[in-house]
């Protein structure tokens, strides 16, 4: 079961750039997910399946098979 989404699958679904997502967390604007500070310059992120789908429209179900095709190309 997919429990997060990579934020390059998120920017895709909402048509914006990575950035625009990171920037959107950590400023806590996306109500999609959440930014944690783990370094001075590094941040990590939680994006919730069911929060993207309800925020962008699209069905979770695609969004969870595009999150298992951007991992198997991660191999």
């Amino acid at each position: 079961m997919i429990t997060r989404v990579p934020t390059a699958v998120a920017a895709r679904v909402i048509g914006k750039a990575e950035d625009f997502i990171r920037w959107g967390l950590q400023q806590g604007r996306l109500p999609f997910g959440a930014a944690v500070q783990t370094g001075k310059n590094r941040w990590s992120y939680h994006i919730s399946p069911k929060l993207l789908a309800d925020y962008s429209g699209m069905p979770q179900g695609v969004i969870v098979q595009m999150v298992e095709e951007y991992g198997d190309q991660e191999d």
